[in-house]
């Protein structure tokens, strides 16, 4: 074991929570602005300036979070006891999943008809016992709710491959970066879903690649001073980060040619795919996490503590349930963008409420788990 495994208890660590709760409002933003086709504030996200999103640095997270809990949890109850944990956790956003989908369902079948694009997004034209029959086996995955499906498959594992790791690094490393060697050669070999793709928006065995390297960095914790001396790898990732953004910010039309321009995007759109995690976002990710982590400010500052970011931080610590308002709430707004359109001042409306929303809630889960 290493020494961060050997820890007998896992403490809050509220710097992660931050980041998280700042990740799910990253992930609503996009979700509302983009059903009204509007970049008001999406415009300045993770994806207007690379390959990848929120979605991208909330497994991430979600990774090292399940080292931080799990590694001391593996340590002291063994790898059976701890499996049973997460088992028991990955039944948790099942459920959730499932009365996510029933409150969908409700919803489109109350107001459908007031908006088609509801519908489509709901697939109501397949009938309602298909969807909730689907929803069974998590084939039923409306726009947003993947992730659920995601996390409810993978986290039963995740204690074994921490355990492996602890064992044989090199090798446990090989094995899930096989899994996402495959799903890259094999897009399509996936779980099927509906609606949208015939596939798993989030394949499991591309994105569980993401969420083990997070695991992975909690175990090995190198330290800032490190992080800062290796300048290679700094200006490296720097690099990375300042040619996706050329590229994403059409910087490069100016040096090279249409032609060039057209070929370059080209690929980029297909190496940063998102079902499958394309190896363009998670190389711009894992750039974008080392950069971070150089120039972020240490664990104490007082940056991390300000009550001005409390909002964020309680909200991540209640991740799952926010999440899944957040989906409930983007389909409300595809009902009031259809009634009343996408006007700027209606988006930043919906934004605020959904936010206040989110961060209400997180507020009552904190107070009733005190």
């Amino acid at each position: 074991m290493t020494e961060a495994a050997v820890k007998p208890h896992a403490t809050r660590n509220l710097n992660l929570d931050l980041l998280r709760g700042l990740a799910l409002m990253m992930v609503l933003v996009d979700h509302i602005e983009s059903h009204a086709d509007a970049g008001l504030i999406s415009r300045w996200s993770l994806k207007e300036f690379g390959f990848s999103d929120g979605a991208d640095l909330f497994v991430f997270l979600s990774g090292y979070v399940f080292g931080l809990v799990y590694y001391p949890r593996v340590y002291s109850y063994g790898l059976r006891k701890s499996g049973l944990h997460a088992l028991y956790r990955s039944f948790q956003i099942y459920i959730v999943y499932l009365a996510t989908v029933l409150v969908l369902l409700d919803i489109g079948y109350c107001f459908g008809h007031l908006s088609p694009l509801l519908k489509m997004r709901l697939a109501l034209y397949r009938g309602g016992s298909e969807c909730v029959c689907s929803s069974l086996v998590m084939a039923y995955q409306p726009y947003g709710i993947g992730i659920l499906c995601f996390y409810a498959l993978i986290l039963p594992w995740m204690p074994l491959m921490l355990w492996f790791f602890s064992v044989h690094p090199i090798l446990a490393t090989v094995v899930s970066f096989s899994g996402y060697l495959y799903a890259q050669t094999f897009p399509y070999a996936s779980l099927p879903s509906f609606p949208g793709e015939p596939v798993w928006n989030f394949n499991p065995l591309a994105w569980q690649f993401l969420f083990f390297l997070g695991l992975a960095c909690y175990a090995v914790q190198p330290k800032k001073a490190e992080l800062r001396s290796q300048n290679i790898r700094f200006t490296l990732a720097s690099s990375v980060l300042l040619f996706s953004m050329a590229l994403k910010l059409g910087w490069l039309e100016s040096i090279l040619s249409s032609f060039s321009i057209s070929q370059i995007s080209s690929w980029a759109n297909v190496a940063s795919n998102k079902s499958c995690l394309g190896p363009l976002r998670i190389v711009h990710f894992l750039s974008l996490a080392f950069v971070f982590s150089c120039l972020a400010p240490s664990s104490n500052s007082p940056v991390w503590r300000s009550k001005f970011l409390q909002p964020l931080v309680v909200c991540g610590q209640h991740s799952l349930h926010i999440y899944a308002l957040g989906v409930v709430l983007l389909f409300v707004s595809i009902i009031v963008f259809d009634l009343y359109g996408s006007q700027a001042w209606l988006v930043l409306t919906i934004i605020v409420i959904s936010m206040l929303s989110s961060i209400t809630l997180a507020f009552s889960l904190h107070r009733l788990k005190k």
